[in-house]
Parts: structure tokens; sequence; C-alpha cells
């Protein structure tokens, strides 16, 4: 098994959607519920769009001035955040580099961030995409296209066949229903000179989760240190990865990036207690 690493150039995504107001971590709608293709076929491949669709907003923005609807959305879209938003005008810059992963079922992640980052998430992936296929000959039952092929095959064997109600049956899929796409954030705390001092990963919305740092870590994370993006990873669509799978992948980019630069792990600091 192999997945094909692209690193993607911002301009030719910047050229491809100029027009349609899409950001590079936007799913365009029809890609998020389009059932699977019955000629075997993937769905149409998620598009990259402009980083240039992406306007600048200031961190300091507070969430508590926005409608309960935008912040609801914004919880089950995290991608969508300022924080996220700033983070992807390093693509125009050079600041970051973009990336995109495909993998035997297609469009495996989609990121932003530093090569080495790039190059973990990359191996993790891959190692996710090999374990599938082991599972996949032990746990997989009939697909839909095999599913239609049998009924076919029957039907051609009736003479005059008509079709029935219970062969509808035979082309239900196998496969749990679609999952909305995975979320996953690297980021990190660094101290006046610019030096990663604690590295940190989520899936939430960013600006919720530098909120709960400073609440849960207040004696570690001073207000001084701001918290910064360093790499950001979307996943969805028929050969993306769900939940458990990016939160693995996050994970892993987090611990590489603070053993490279000899920076805490958020996860091994034990939070702040008001009772001692």
């Amino acid at each position: 098994m192999s997945v094909k690493h692209t690193v993607a150039d911002p301009r030719q995504l910047q050229l491809a959607h100029v027009g349609e107001g899409r950001g590079f971590f936007d799913f365009p709608a029809e890609t998020r519920s389009a059932p699977p293709s019955r000629s075997g076929r993937p769905p149409t491949a998620l598009m990259a769009g402009g980083a240039s669709t992406l306007r600048p907003i200031p961190e300091t923005v507070s969430l508590c001035n926005e409608p309960a609807s935008s912040l609801a959305s914004r919880s089950k879209e995290p991608w969508r955040s300022p924080a996220v938003a700033d983070f992807a005008t390093g693509l125009e810059t050079g600041k970051v580099e973009a990336m995109v992963l495909h993998g035997p079922r297609g469009l495996a992640l989609r990121a932003a961030g530093e090569s080495k980052d790039h190059q973990v998430a990359t191996k993790v992936v891959a190692d996710i995409e090999a374990r599938k296929q082991q599972q996949k000959a032990v746990q997989q039952g009939p697909s839909v296209d095999l599913a239609e092929h049998n009924m076919y095959r029957y039907n051609k064997s009736r003479r005059n066949a008509v079709p029935r109600a219970d062969d509808l049956v035979l082309a239900v899929p196998s496969s749990a229903p679609r999952e909305a796409p995975a979320f996953g954030a690297v980021y990190e705390y660094r101290d006046s000179c610019g030096t990663a001092k604690v590295v940190a990963s989520t899936a939430s919305v960013p600006e919720r989760q530098f909120a709960l740092d400073q609440r849960h870590y207040e004696n570690v994370l001073p207000a001084k240190m701001d918290p910064k993006l360093v790499w950001v990873g979307v996943s969805g669509g028929r050969g993306g990865l769900n939940d458990a799978e990016m939160s693995e992948v996050r994970r892993q980019v987090a611990n590489a990036r603070a053993d490279r630069l000899h920076a805490k792990k958020l996860s091994d600091i034990k939070p702040y207690s008001r009772h001692g």
C-alpha cells in the first residue's frame, strides 16, 4: 500500500478557484454528503481552494459578541475559525507549505504547515491506511458494486425479469454512514524570543482551546505566551480519516515537533488545580 504525497502549489490552487470564494480548508457542499458511486468510481475529488479567499482576522476578536448560530456552526467546522484563516494566509507568503495526501480510496488529508511536520503526518496516514487494508480482507462485507452485480446477474437469469422490491435490498451498502470532516491542529506557546516552549494539539476550535489552556494551565502558561498554530489538517470524503484517526495524526505531529524543538508537551503537564 502506498500513499501519494502531493505538495500543493498555493498559486495554482488560487488560479483554480479564484472566483469560487472557497478557502484551502473548505469542503464543497456536494462532497460532504455525496453517496458512494454505484459504478465503483469515487465521488468528485475534494478540490483545494485558493488561500487568497481567507482574510486575516485579529486573534483578539471576542467570540462572545457573535450570534449563537455562528458559534454553533464554527464548533462543527473548526477549520473556518479566525485563527485558522489567519494561519492559512501563510500559504500566500510562503511561511507555511500546503500538502495533499492521496490514498487508495481518494483524498486522505489536506494540511498546511512545515515540511518536517508534513513528513510525520504522511507516515502516520500511511500506517493508518496499511491497517485498513489489513482489516478490509477480514471485516469488510459485500460492497455496493458487488451487491448490484449480484442483483443484475440474478435478474438476467430470470426471463422477462421485472424489478421487484426485494431486489433493492441487495443494493444496500454494508459500510457505515459517511462521517463529517475531521479536523486537527497543532500549536505551540513561544517565549518573547519566539522560541517554542510548549507544544499541543486540538480537534476543536483553536480559540476555544486556547481559552481552556489558560484556564487549566495558567501556572505553566503565562498570559504573555501567546499560542500560535503551526500545523492544520482537514480530512473528509470517501478517502478521508475519521476523528480518531485524525487525532492520531495530530498527536504524532505534536509529539514529534516537541521532541525536535526540545519543547514540553502540554499533554505531559499536570493541569492546574485551585484545590492543590
